[in-house]
């Protein structure tokens, strides 16, 4: 039960909507989608570097030293969290989350999903820049948002 102070606003102003799983609230579940996002980018680009016996930037290396970048909050303590799927997976699964979630505003279920594929799309952009930058000769494949928002839908199985 929720045992609210005395004096509160009482039952009827706690929205008691989870804050992820099916049926989340969806701005909860874009805001975790949007920190995987970046995650998985970090990740695929340590990999990449790796494989070609290349080091990450400077600047990266020492953020990602620093300590990590996404933590689950929903246990007794935080955990750091990993990620070994490709970033378009990730934002797929997102895109996918937000489908079942909830929304107190109509447009924002429409709007919230093209705006996660768009940060994607920057993200990822940025990243394939800085490594070219780095002279590693990273390429990054072109994912469109439409395109991503097609993954997360399934419509991509049909092609």
């Amino acid at each position: 039960d929720i045992v609210l102070p005395p004096g509160g606003a009482g039952r009827e102003s706690y929205n008691p909507t989870p804050y992820d799983g099916d049926g989340g609230r969806g701005w909860c579940i874009f805001e975790q989608g949007v920190a995987m996002t970046v995650l998985a980018h970090l990740a695929a680009a340590e990999r990449q570097q790796a494989e070609k016996g290349e080091a990450m930037p400077e600047r990266f290396r020492r953020a990602q030293a620093s300590r990590a970048k996404v933590y689950d909050i929903g246990g007794e303590a935080p955990v750091a969290r990993e990620c070994s799927l490709p970033p378009r997976e990730v934002c797929a699964e997102a895109c996918r989350a937000i489908e079942k979630a909830r929304f107190t505003g109509k447009a924002d279920k429409v709007m919230v999903p093209q705006m996660l594929a768009e940060f994607e799309w920057v993200v990822g952009s940025t990243f394939e820049q800085v490594l070219q930058h780095a002279g590693s000769g990273a390429a990054r494949v072109a994912i469109r948002p439409a395109d991503l928002q097609a993954v997360a839908r399934g419509a991509d199985k049909e092609m």
